[in-house]
C-alpha cells in the first residue's frame, strides 16, 4: 500500500490518533520535498511560534468574564466583559482566542471539559491587572477569563484531519496509476506546494460559528427613543422576547449614555449576557459579531450614532 493510501485509511479510521496521521504527514512531506505540509504537520504536531503562522480555523470567537471587586469589598463574580468596555488594542484578545498548543494538548483540553459545552481559558494575570478600572467604573479586575465553544476547538482538530484528506486526494487524483503513488519524489514541487497552500491555507471562512442567515454588515434601523422599532431589529436577528424585556428593564434602570457612546452597568451586563449565549451557542449569531451588533442597535436607540 502506498504512503498516500495508507493516510487516506488512516484519516476515516477514527481509531487512529491525530498524532499518529500526522507523523505520517512529516514522512510524506519528506518523500515529495513540500516543506510547507512539513512545516504545518510539525507546527500541528508541537506547538505554533506565533499567531501570525496560524491557519485561520485555529482562531475561534470568544466571550470574556471576570471576577471584579471594589474597594470596599462589594464584588461581581463571573461578570461578563464587553469588547467595548476595554482599550481597542484589547478587544481582539477578549473576543477571540488563538490556539496555539499542538493537536494533543487540544485534545487533552477537550477531554477535560467533557461534560461542558464551552471551555475555559485563563487570562495571564499581566492582561487583567493592567486593565484596570477600564471596565467597570469604581471596580478592579482580580481576575478574568474567556469561554469558547467546546463544539469548536473539537472542530480544529476535525478540520485538520479533513485538510490532510483533502490534501491527499488532490495528489492522488494528478498521479496517473498506482506505480505513481510509489514515486513521490517525482511530484512537481511547485504543483505540490500549491495544492497545499490551497487545500490547508484556504478560504476557511470566519469566526461566524452559528451564524446562519446573519450578516454582519446589515443596517441598523433603530429609531431614536423607539423601544418598538428596537424589538422589532432585536427580533430580527433571534434574540428572545425574554431578552428584550429584560434589555428593557435595563435601559430604564440606567442613565442615558454620554456622547462617547459608554452604555450604562446594566445595559452592559445584558450585552455580555448575550454573547455569552452567542458563545455556547443558545444565539443564533457569533459571538464575535454580537456584541457589535446589540451596542449599535442601543446607541442607534439614543441617536448616538
Amino acid at each position: 500500500m502506498s504512503l498516500i493510501n495508507e493516510i487516506q485509511e488512516a484519516t476515516v479510521d477514527s481509531s487512529i490518533d491525530l498524532p499518529t496521521l500526522l507523523r505520517k504527514c512529516r514522512l510524506l512531506a519528506a518523500r515529495m520535498r513540500n516543506q510547507g505540509l512539513a512545516q504545518w504537520a510539525d507546527y500541528e504536531l508541537n506547538r505554533s511560534p506565533s499567531i501570525e503562522s496560524l491557519p485561520s480555523y485555529r482562531t475561534l470567537g470568544a466571550q470574556s468574564f471576570g471576577d471584579f471587586y471594589d474597594s470596599l469589598g462589594n464584588g461581581m463574580k463571573n461578570a461578563p466583559i464587553p469588547s467595548y468596555s476595554v482599550p481597542s488594542e484589547v478587544r481582539e484578545f477578549i473576543t477571540s482566542h488563538s490556539f496555539l498548543a499542538g493537536v494533543g494538548e487540544i485534545d487533552a483540553m477537550v477531554q477535560n471539559f467533557k461534560n461542558s459545552s464551552t471551555i475555559q481559558l485563563r487570562w495571564s494575570s499581566d492582561v487583567f491587572l493592567r486593565l484596570g478600572e477600564t471596565i467597570y467604573s469604581g471596580y478592579s479586575c482580580f481576575g478574568a477569563w474567556k469561554m469558547v465553544s467546546r463544539s469548536a476547538v473539537i472542530g480544529i482538530l476535525e478540520t485538520v484531519r479533513n485538510r490532510i484528506l483533502e490534501f491527499s486526494i488532490e495528489i492522488e487524483a494528478e498521479l496517473l496509476d498506482d506505480a505513481d503513488l510509489s514515486s513521490l519524489a517525482e511530484f512537481p514541487q511547485e504543483r505540490s506546494q500549491q495544492i497545499f497552500q490551497t487545500v490547508i491555507y484556504g478560504d476557511v471562512g470566519n469566526l461566524s460559528y452559528a451564524s446562519s442567515g446573519f450578516s454582519q454588515t446589515a443596517e441598523i434601523q433603530v429609531a431614536k427613543n423607539n423601544l418598538s422599532s428596537l424589538k422589532d431589529y432585536l427580533e430580527k436577528h433571534k434574540v428572545t422576547e425574554e431578552d428584550i424585556c429584560e434589555l428593557f428593564t435595563a435601559l430604564e434602570e440606567d442613565d442615558e449614555p454620554d456622547q462617547q457612546g459608554k452604555l450604562g452597568e446594566r445595559t452592559s451586563v445584558w450585552i455580555g449576557k448575550m454573547v455569552g449565549k452567542a458563545v455556547s451557542g443558545a444565539w443564533n449569531v457569533s459571538s464575535s459579531a454580537a456584541a457589535d451588533l446589540l451596542k449599535q442597535a442601543i446607541l442607534s436607540y439614543y441617536d448616538l450614532i
